[in-house]
């Protein structure tokens, strides 16, 4: 693509896409570059350029015709505009650029249940797996059914033969197949498979020799989405009739928001915004209800303490990113309204 641009071969439709795909990755590396730079006049430097570079392709993005023909790049641009957009906080456009993805990746038979997907490079089952991932987690967070259509027990896993998945990225997966089983719960109450709770059991746990360039953000931010979604199933299995699990519920809520605020404990402010746009704003706040409910309905001190130490730390974040501080102030008055019922 990059040479495509700068040799002048591809097409004006194309470079499009491609000067959006270009400049999305040199975005994110140079962000990921700045982040451990020690020399701060040259981090600063790098990050500049980054802005730079995303702020070219968000204006690359924003230019293509919205007719534009479905193919392979165009599902590439939209998934790198779904990555900056969530990055930024900004959930609406994408989860509006989600729906697009899916659909350009539906119309370009990239999905199990098309007849030649099984023959897809690895470029391409990738798109695929980031379309699934993200619709479903969208589709969990606001309670609509996934635009990605897909047949009973179709099987979204990658082919053994092809290149391994980094285990992380497969732990994310194997979330987005336990949300795709519960969608339909939330739609019909009557639907609910309460044996999927049992799947969490089959999820590998992340490896203590798993190494990279910030190994607890990332332990953080998946201990947070595991327990965002048991968090969330736990609670719509207590209000199913004939199910008690408050407990248990309570229990994985607390630990959900305790990652959130290991997140939360970096001294690196841009990179915290940057992870809790991608877990506080990426998925549903069923805890902060939750415990939010057990505090003022029990008096839960230490139920409390968790809300309280969640709207402090999110605090100084909020500076930096207008969603993180209207979060920050829901959680604020959360803090308040218990405080009423516990003094």
């Amino acid at each position: 693509m990059g040479l495509s641009i700068l040799l002048g071969t591809a097409t004006a439709s194309d470079a499009l896409l491609y000067t959006v795909c270009v400049n999305s990755v040199a975005y994110k590396f140079l962000d990921t570059v700045a982040a451990i730079e020690s020399d701060t006049i040259l981090a600063q430097s790098l990050r500049h350029s980054a802005l730079l570079y995303r702020e070219t392709a968000q204006r690359a993005l924003r230019k293509i015709p919205l007719f534009t023909e479905s193919s392979l790049p165009l599902l590439q641009a939209t998934l790198c505009g779904i990555f900056l957009y969530q990055g930024l906080g900004d959930i609406s456009t994408c989860q509006e650029l989600t729906k697009t993805a899916c659909r350009v990746c539906m119309d370009i038979g990239l999905h199990p249940d098309a007849t030649g997907m099984h023959n897809s490079n690895e470029e391409e089952y990738y798109c695929f797996m980031w379309c699934y991932i993200l619709d479903r987690n969208y589709a969990w967070k606001i309670g609509r059914p996934g635009i990605l259509t897909l047949g009973p027990d179709t099987r979204v896993d990658p082919p053994t033969s092809r290149p391994i998945i980094s285990t992380l990225l497969l732990i994310y997966l194997e979330l987005a197949k336990i949300q795709d089983t519960m969608i339909p719960f939330l739609i019909d109450s009557s639907t609910g498979d309460w044996n999927v709770c049992r799947a969490f059991n089959s999820i590998e746990s992340p490896s203590p020799n798993w190494t990279g360039l910030d190994v607890s953000s990332e332990m953080a931010s998946l201990n947070f989405s595991y327990h965002s979604i048991m968090t969330s199933i736990l609670y719509l299995h207590q209000i199913a009739p004939g199910q008690v699990a408050i407990e248990t519920c309570l229990t994985s809520a607390r630990q959900e928001l305790r990652a959130l605020i290991t997140i939360c404990e970096s001294n690196n402010t841009p990179k915290t915004v940057a992870y809790l746009h991608w877990t506080l704003l990426y998925y549903p706040i069923t805890a902060c209800f939750a415990l939010f409910c057990n505090a003022v309905a029990t008096c839960h001190h230490g139920d409390f303490q968790i809300l309280k130490a969640l709207a402090n730390c999110l605090a100084h974040s909020g500076t930096m990113s207008q969603p993180i501080a209207t979060m920050q102030n829901l959680f604020q008055q959360f803090v308040a309204l218990s405080r009423c019922f516990l003094s």
